[in-house]
């Protein structure tokens, strides 16, 4: 049967507050259990990014971060803030003699711009770069291989379908996109999108004179999504997957700037 806290001989309450150039003043940590939830309580002077631990074996133990998944806020008055954890959820059975939960606040900060320089590549061969610019949860981005669409012919030539091949050569990519964009805890954001985008071939004459011809090999639907990793308040790196009409797959990675 599943079990939370049961027992409870020692229930003590740790805080540590970042300071992230203007400090954060938590207060009055308090924890208590209520059925199968245990509800944690504090008075901060501003608002800040919140996350929350805990550990089973004492002050000095090893303490496990609470999933903001099990978390419920809620904000008592202009500085008292409730949390409220679903334990039974993230841990399943939960009984411990000397429980240690611990509270950590830091500024949030505010990096409502972003720009991501990067490059595709797909199974196909298929290379180029991408460009994405980002205000808040949204962004733009366009894709490019810096090819353009040829078509030049000779009109002497007598042209028959069957000497033709269709695959010789990539000529033209490009892609424009849009989505969504959700930060975790500052430091990941996920991002999805959707488009449209072309692919587009050359054809190529067997023997003889050479010529090209456009074939719109396939254009539609763009779909990607991906993550955004940043190693530092405004630096950071991204790696994603698209797919255009469910045909053609890349892998996608760049750089990205936020302020």
């Amino acid at each position: 049967m599943k079990q939370v806290l049961q027992h409870i001989l020692t229930l003590l309450v740790a805080l540590t507050a970042y300071i992230n150039m203007c400090a954060q003043t938590v207060t009055n940590v308090e924890a208590r259990q209520e059925g199968q939830t245990i509800v944690i309580t504090f008075n901060m002077d501003k608002p800040a990014e919140v996350s929350l631990y805990y550990s089973t074996s004492g002050k000095y133990g090893k303490y496990q971060w609470i999933n903001s998944k099990y978390l419920t806020k809620q904000r008592i008055s202009s500085t008292k803030y409730s949390y409220t954890w679903d334990v039974l959820g993230q841990c399943g059975d939960f009984s411990f003699n000397n429980v240690v939960f611990r509270v950590e606040a830091q500024k949030l900060e505010s990096y409502p711009f972003y720009i991501s320089i990067g490059g595709f590549y797909s199974l196909n061969n298929d290379l180029g770069a991408i460009f994405r610019l980002g205000y808040k949860g949204m962004y733009v981005g366009y894709k490019t291989n810096f090819k353009k669409n040829q078509y030049y012919i000779d009109k002497n030539l007598n042209v028959q379908t069957d000497i033709f091949r269709k695959d010789s050569e990539l000529v033209s990519l490009w892609g424009v996109m849009g989505g969504a964009n959700w930060f975790w805890r500052h430091k990941y954001s996920i991002y999805t999108g959707a488009g449209y985008g072309q692919r587009v071939f050359s054809a190529e004459r067997l023997s003889g004179n050479r010529y090209k011809i456009d074939d719109n090999s396939t254009q539609g639907l763009i779909l990607e999504t991906g993550v955004n990793a940043f190693i530092s308040n405004h630096v950071g790196f991204s790696i994603g997957y698209s797919v255009l009409t469910f045909q053609y797959s890349e892998f996608m990675g760049g750089i990205v700037f936020r302020w």
